[in-house]
């Protein structure tokens, strides 16, 4: 493979790519991933030190869930 390009990231990595999406619709078009790994495939550089895994985030909209 010579390039990872949007179109292979979409197509092998949904799970990440659907996170991403949603952050970006909550947060706005500035977020960016850092890291992704996903299918075998890793991409970016993951943090060391004080981390917070996905896991533990708890991602229930503050306003109860009501779109705006």
């Amino acid at each position: 493979m010579s390039k990872i390009d949007a179109k292979y990231v979409r197509e092998n990595m949904p799970e990440c790519v659907a996170f991403a999406d949603h952050c970006r619709e909550l947060f706005g078009d500035d977020v960016r991933m850092t890291w992704a790994k996903e299918n075998g495939i890793e991409l970016g550089q993951q943090l060391t030190g004080d981390v917070v895994k996905l896991s533990e985030i708890d991602l229930t909209p503050m306003d109860g869930g009501k779109r705006r």
